[in-house]
């Protein structure tokens, strides 16, 4: 009887992480540069399928039918998900230059190999491989931050986004613009236009993305939106959803909007914010909206706006403390309610009116709303911002830093930026149209890559793109002192060839011709090799499109960094690892790979 373990060994475990390599390379390598095409994806039975030619989409819609196969591409797709996030840009590079490494590796380990690598590579344990693989790329990155230059102007901007969008002039001049009339710590959010054109919305106060609830507080029918003057701002700090709660809400419209009214005495302009309301409010606003629309038909304006359905919380109490508002909330300990309200910190039925913060203005859409000079955002009297406003704005930053730092996930690191920005009052919201659904999720893709990339560069700085920084950092480091170790020089060697097989790439493109190696594209007789030896002569990319060299092939700095901070995790995973383990006994892995490869991928 043949005894079957779930232990597949190194052997077989590196033939089958190089062939899903090849796979993912494949797939992702059909976007790479100008000349790359689009992917459709078929994401599910119900939608329509999405057209892209960005990297990590594709990567995160591949599927495989093995354990193991599976296991590197969600390692691939983690390891790339933060560098996109970050920099929009890096996935397809990444997986190229990781496949070339890893084959050099795994060349280099057959028997009777000529390269001269291979003796040091085989005398030397693997985790002395990597230790060296991490120090070659600390040192790599380092020269390539020490090459960043600042972003001056917004032509710097533009050139970046002509990059990312492949030569979208209409879209990278869109971008560039809002950078020129918002500075350079400006916020972009990319969103689908449900119209052919793009445009952009600029929100120049402090934001939250939740708008007016009903379309009965429009008073500015040019903006389309809810403009009130000079309000009382209450925030209730959660749901008015309880007696009290709604108590309280009752209160503060009568006293500010109803009793007036009844009395004929002036409006308090009001603007009510909170989480979440119950039926029994929105009986309250009913009456309300009534009266807004049967007193607008007479010509008497009704300052009042309701603000529901607030998800984030930090913004909210940001905002709320820049008023100088205190909060209304609910308790739970009734003798800390007494506590607080015998301190004035708590309101009761008679005080709950007072418990307001100011702006000079709120502005509300459907899907913003913008606090136009908070209370507490100036000094008295003065331009001057508040040492409170200056001390917030610096916790965040700090707060930003310490996350991306420490490792915390995406949500957490983009709930503290938005904080962030939304304190700076520098925001914009980009809508992105197109005559077909193709073209809208392809211009989609590109512009979010190009604003994160354009984000990165303003915050960082920024080099030559097409993987030059990176290529030209390993050429230099392979002449210093630093290359005198054996071990270190055959992991430059190693990352030197593969740089050129991507370089080839992606010159070979423009001739259609795909092939694995720099070697095969000079065998072929290619143009390539002339384009990259041109690179590689100046370390200025050479233009794809017009085979010139060109000095505004430019991209984030943080681009080639974070690409070999991804290629040396993912060499630590592929190189150290001498078996996979997996969940269940099979049938020998080894053998199914001969049968027919074990690996398979489709695009869903």
């Amino acid at each position: 009887m043949e005894v079957f373990s779930n232990i597949v060994d190194q052997q077989t475990l590196r033939k089958v992480n190089l062939d899903t390599l090849k796979i993912i390379r494949d797939a992702v390598a059909t976007s790479f540069g100008p000349y790359g095409s689009s992917s459709q994806i078929k994401i599910g039975d119900d939608t329509l399928p999405k057209f892209t030619k960005d990297g990590y989409t594709i990567l995160m819609n591949l599927k495989f039918n093995g354990i193991i196969e599976t296991s590197l591409k969600e390692v691939m797709e983690d390891l790339t998900r933060h560098v996109v996030k970050e920099v929009g840009d890096g996935t397809t590079s990444a997986t190229l230059l990781s496949y070339a490494i890893f084959k050099r590796f795994v060349t280099m380990e057959e028997p009777n190999n000529p390269d001269v690598n291979y003796e040091i590579f085989k005398s030397m344990p693997p985790v002395e491989i990597e230790k060296a693989f991490k120090k070659v790329v600390k040192q790599l990155n380092e020269i390539i931050t020490h090459n960043k230059r600042t972003i001056e102007t917004a032509e710097d901007i533009k050139k970046i986004a002509m990059v990312s969008t492949n030569s979208d002039e209409e879209l990278s001049q869109i971008i560039a613009d809002i950078y020129k009339e918002n500075g350079n710590e400006v916020y972009i959010d990319v969103k689908r236009s449900n119209v052919d054109e793009d445009y952009t919305k600029t929100y120049d106060g402090m934001t939250l993305n939740t708008g007016y609830g009903d379309k009965a507080y429009i008073n500015d029918k040019e903006l389309g939106a809810a403009n009130i003057n000079n309000p009382h701002i209450y925030f209730f700090e959660d749901p008015i959803d309880t007696p009290e709660m709604v108590g309280f809400l009752q209160k503060i419209t009568w006293n500010n909007i109803l009793e007036p009214l009844q009395n004929k005495k002036e409006f308090i302009p009001t603007v009510i914010v909170c989480p979440k309301i119950s039926t029994d409010v929105n009986t309250i606003l009913d009456n309300i909206q009534k009266l807004i629309f049967q007193y607008r038909g007479a010509g008497i304006n009704i300052p009042f706006l309701m603000i529901s359905n607030v998800h984030q919380k930090g913004i909210f109490m940001d905002i709320a403390r820049l008023c100088n508002a205190k909060t209304i909330k609910k308790y739970i300990d009734f003798n800390n309610q007494k506590r607080d309200q015998e301190n004035g910190d708590a309101p009761t039925m008679e005080t709950v009116h007072e418990f307001y913060g100011t702006a000079d203005a709120v502005v509300s859409d459907y899907d913003k709303t913008k606090f136009i000079n908070p209370q507490g955002l100036y000094k008295p009297g003065t331009l001057e911002f508040s040492d409170e406003y200056l001390q917030m704005v610096e916790y965040l930053k700090t707060e930003v830093e310490s996350a991306k730092r420490d490792g915390q996930s995406l949500n957490t690191i983009g709930d503290l930026k938005r904080r962030y920005n939304a304190l700076k009052a520098n925001m914009v919201d980009l809508f992105i149209g197109g005559a077909t659904p193709e073209e809208r999720d392809n211009r989609f893709d590109a512009a979010e890559d190009a604003v994160l990339n354009c984000r990165s560069a303003a915050a960082n700085g920024y080099g030559y793109g097409a993987n030059v920084e990176g290529f030209s950092a390993v050429s230099k480091l392979s002449y210093s002192d630093f290359a005198e170790d054996k071990l270190v020089m055959a992991i430059l060697d190693v990352l030197y060839n593969s740089y050129l097989d991507i370089m080839a790439m992606l010159y070979g493109s423009a001739e259609n011709l795909y092939l694995d190696s720099y070697k095969e594209y000079e065998d072929a007789g290619s143009k390539a090799v002339e384009y990259v030896n041109e690179v590689i002569k100046n370390w200025v990319p050479v233009d794809v499109v017009t085979k010139k060299m060109s000095y505004d092939i430019i991209s984030s700095i943080d681009s080639d960094t974070s690409i070999l901070e991804i290629i040396a995790k993912l060499m630590t995973i592929l190189i150290n690892c001498k078996q996979f383990v997996c969940p269940l006994p099979t049938v020998s892995y080894k053998q199914s790979v001969e049968l027919d490869n074990g690996v398979k991928a489709i695009l869903e």
